[in-house]
């Protein structure tokens, strides 16, 4: 994920002619890199969705075969 030998997109700046090479990413949750980011951005989210409360109610459950 994020190797140049497999390939990228090259952008150029139309004012100053600068040149730009960025490699393509896999954008797979299992990659360190890219999951890395997913994660964040899912964390991020959830937690616009959150209400601010002074307490959490949390439930756990047991696996049937636990039981």
């Amino acid at each position: 994920c994020g190797d140049p030998s497999f390939g990228g997109a090259m952008y150029g700046c139309p004012h100053c002619g600068k040149l730009k090479f960025v490699p393509f990413r896999c954008h797979s949750r299992f990659c360190p890199t890219c999951g890395n980011k997913y994660s964040m951005a899912r964390t991020t989210s959830m937690s616009f969705k959150l209400v601010n409360v002074q307490h959490r109610h949390c439930v756990f459950t047991i696996d049937e075969n636990l039981r």
